[in-house]
């Protein structure tokens, strides 16, 4: 008596559970059709944009990767900021703060332009890169005109 019991609930349990959760139940069915109508086969690998990044960083030799992390050290702490502001500069037409424009003429004019080199050929700025790079040469400017006298890092 008690195993025909265990026996009830437990059917009971699963098809309740099969009730709630139907859509599971279709999923399999759903994806066949998805493939079969828009002809994607299941091979078809689509890379995630932090995927197609890391090629990016990848293709990299590793001088040019030694003279990015090099300028890192260079911007100093605040330098994973700067970038972001920076970028903020050349896609939303934000300035720089005073701050990031320090860290930048520290490290020097081909820090910036190497960092932005890099940056233009990630997934999300491909569309914008003609217009970042153009516009190093004006942030370099600006900064430079802003911090005056600062040398930048020789060591």
């Amino acid at each position: 008596m008690e195993k025909k019991t265990i026996f009830m609930a437990f059917f009971a349990i699963t098809v309740l559970l099969s009730f709630s959760y139907s859509s599971l139940a279709i999923a399999d069915d759903l994806k066949e059709m998805l493939y079969s109508e828009f002809k994607v086969g299941t091979e078809v690998y689509w890379p995630s944009p932090d995927h197609y990044n890391f090629k990016v960083i990848r293709r990299q030799s590793i001088k040019d990767l030694k003279n990015l992390i090099d300028c890192g050290i260079k911007m100093g702490f605040d330098g994973h900021y700067c970038n972001h502001d920076i970028m903020d500069e050349v896609l939303r037409n934000k300035s720089a703060s005073r701050k990031c424009c320090r860290s930048i003429v520290k490290a020097g004019k081909q820090c910036q332009i190497s960092y932005m080199k890099l940056f233009s050929q990630f997934y999300q700025f491909k569309g914008v890169s003609s217009k970042a790079l153009a516009k190093t040469a004006e942030i370099w400017k600006k900064c430079s005109a802003q911090m005056g006298g600062i040398a930048p890092f020789s060591g």
